[in-house]
């Protein structure tokens, strides 16, 4: 397939966007032809296997009137099937040639990118960015403002940039020229690595956080890595200057070395390794968001831990106890604190690391290609709806056992989401012994039992209802069906949204590594890839498109975590009480029966079929 990349975001500038799209570049030039329309001075730092054309940087609309250009001269002479703008700053040009040629057009969405509050870019650009076939947000935090921007939710997918992983080897000569030609020996090292700008606040850091932590630390030495951006639209900067002079104020700049702008991995990686905290303490704007961090993700595949202000894309790009700490932004007390308290008590270095590895580089090239093939891709998500009456009656009586429900005076108002046949919301709405108003919801009406319960048909993964309504939600075998991490995501904010102050929730999701996958009765499908499957499906059963998204537990913990909702894995009593309904005599539930339950805890991972009971936070407490 050929792809246009246009953007005014490459090396040799320098920046986490620049970064971005190099990479962008690199990982879809394994799999497809790639051409970069950029600045001419990129074109030395282009990947090898991507064609280049470049026109001026400077002034900005020179930049955007020349690439108009040389955009249509490249659709009439290479035809590109997909034209990617790097940020929605090249957004109108990849959308507008693309309608006209009829192609399609995709835009990486970065943060300022959207939140930018100015009325041309809000004018001309936001609307483009709507008109986009794909729109990539960089953080959940950025889907939120492409929503409030009215770009609609279907059209939008968060891949979170990446990171080089394994990172580059340790090179313990690199690190001890390092520490002796900056007299670092003994010393305590934080490391910030940024451009200085009004956002990343680093003379706010040093007016706030660093003489008390100094205080503490007398051996604490900041490194500030980069410098002014000159060639940045955002004019909100910083100076090495007026660090220098605050820090004067506080008697502690001889605590700061200014390494500058590095463009040599390896010497950036050594500080990575050198450092005993990365430093981020980005400032809330509301109209100039951290889009990400990706610096946060780079010092953790050094096992280097991140503390950082709760703010914009951080929060995906941090993960709390896990490879850092988040404080409440503008917290400075609390950012000090924690610092000086990390400084003493290192982190896990290895559990840092690990949590860099799902932001591979790898990883990103594959979200990028499943979201391409997605584009075109001519099938639509399938109604896989169970319509055996029995086998949900039995069902519902598991889900009453492990919801622990029992009669009571009281009523309980349940909801189904994507009810199927029905026969789980008739088994709750003519339960002779709990009184119960059910209500249901589905995309498709695929229903055998149509009585007792209230049925709604629904378009998306809203739910049609007002907060606090349900004391039980029941969304068995949903999730894998409602669309990519975004959508499910949602579907449990909306459950979250929809239970009230003691409601809880089932949820139940066929295991990615479950041998055989069943709504296609394939085994190994959901093991491959996902840029894969859909390969593997066309060979073996003659559909070219999988539509489902099984979750491995990991991935399901952390979309629990993500929408901030109390959860406890039921996945093991739930296979005893499945076989003590299905088959109470048989020889394995015998087995089963005996084992103790920390035993069969340690299967987890490759239960066939994960199943949680969801409170809201704030319902647990």
């Amino acid at each position: 397939m050929k792809i246009l990349i246009v953007t005014r975001n490459l090396p040799p500038l320098i920046g986490g966007m620049e970064r971005l799209n190099w990479h962008i570049a690199n990982e879809l030039s394994k799999t497809h032809d790639v051409t970069l329309l950029s600045f001419s001075d990129a074109k030395q730092t282009v990947p090898s296997n991507c064609n280049f054309f470049g026109v001026s940087l400077n002034p900005l609309a020179f930049f955007l009137f020349f690439a108009f250009v040389r955009t249509f001269f490249i659709c009439l002479t290479l035809k590109p099937d997909i034209l990617f703008a790097g940020s929605g700053l090249t957004a109108p040009i990849v959308v507008f040639w693309a309608k006209i040629f009829r192609k399609k057009s995709i835009v990486y969405i970065h943060g300022l990118d959207i939140a930018t509050d100015h009325p041309a870019y809000n004018s001309i650009w936001v609307p483009a960015i709507r008109k986009a076939d794909k729109i990539i947000a960089n953080s959940s935090p950025t889907f939120a403002i492409c929503v409030q921007k009215g770009i609609p939710q279907n059209k939008l997918k968060i891949i979170h940039p990446g990171v080089i992983f394994p990172p580059i080897e340790k090179n313990q000569q690199l690190i001890a020229t390092l520490r002796t030609q900056f007299q670092l020996e003994n010393k305590k090292v934080l490391i910030s690595v940024g451009r200085l700008t009004e956002r990343k606040a680093m003379r706010e850091f040093v007016d706030n956080s660093l003489p008390a932590i100094v205080q503490s630390c007398p051996d604490t030495v900041l490194v500030i890595i980069g410098d002014t951006p000159l060639q940045s639209l955002n004019k909100n900067l910083q100076s090495k200057e007026s660090i220098i002079a605050v820090a004067k104020k506080h008697n502690i700049q001889n605590h700061i070395i200014f390494v500058g702008n590095i463009s040599d991995d390896n010497l950036l990686s050594a500080w990575y390794y050198l450092a005993d905290i990365h430093v981020f303490p980005v400032k809330h704007i509301p109209d100039d968001p951290e889009g990400f961090g990706m610096v946060a993700i780079e010092a953790a595949a050094h096992g280097t831990p991140t503390i950082a202000f709760k703010t914009g894309g951080i929060v995906d790009a941090v993960s709390e106890d896990e490879s850092g700490l988040l404080v409440i932004s503008g917290n400075y007390m609390d950012l000090t604190q924690k610092i000086v308290l990390i400084l003493k008590k290192p982190f896990n270095y290895e559990l840092i690391q690990n949590f860099s590895e799902k932001f591979s580089w790898d990883h990103f090239g594959e979200n990028i290609s499943t979201l391409i093939h997605s584009i075109f891709s001519i099938e639509q998500r399938q109604a896989h709806a169970v319509l055996d009456i029995s086998s949900r009656a039995v069902k519902a009586k598991k889900i009453e056992i492990l919801m622990n429900l029992r009669p009571s005076t009281q009523t309980l108002n349940i909801l189904e989401i994507g009810c199927g046949s029905g026969g789980i919301a008739h088994y709750f709405a003519t339960h002779p012994n709990i009184k119960c108003n059910v209500f249901a919801v589905d995309v498709n009406d695929n229903r055998v039992v149509f009585d007792s319960y209230d049925f709604q048909k629904v378009t998306g993964v809203e739910l049609p209802y007002p907060k606090n309504s349900f004391d039980l939600v029941i969304t068995n075998h949903v999730i894998e069906h409602v669309g990519e991490h975004e959508q499910q995501l949602i579907h449990i904010q909306e459950i979250k949204r929809v239970l009230n102050q003691k409601g809880q929730c089932y949820l139940a999701v066929p295991n990615r590594w479950m041998l055989t996958e069943p709504h296609y009765r394939l085994k190994f499908l959901s093991w491959w890839p996902k840029p894969w499957r859909n390969n593997y499906l066309k060979l073996w059963r003659n559909r070219s498109f999988y539509d489902c998204e099984p979750l491995e537990l990991s991935e399901l913990e952390h979309l629990l975590k993500q929408a901030n909702v109390q959860f406890t894995n039921l996945s093991v009593l739930a296979i005893k009480t499945t076989l003590e309904l299905e088959k109470p005599n048989s020889l394995i539930t015998l087995l089963v029966r005996r084992l103790p339950n920390g035993l069969l805890s340690v299967c987890k991972p490759i239960i066939p079929t994960l199943i949680f009971k969801i409170e809201s936070n704030e319902n647990a407490q």
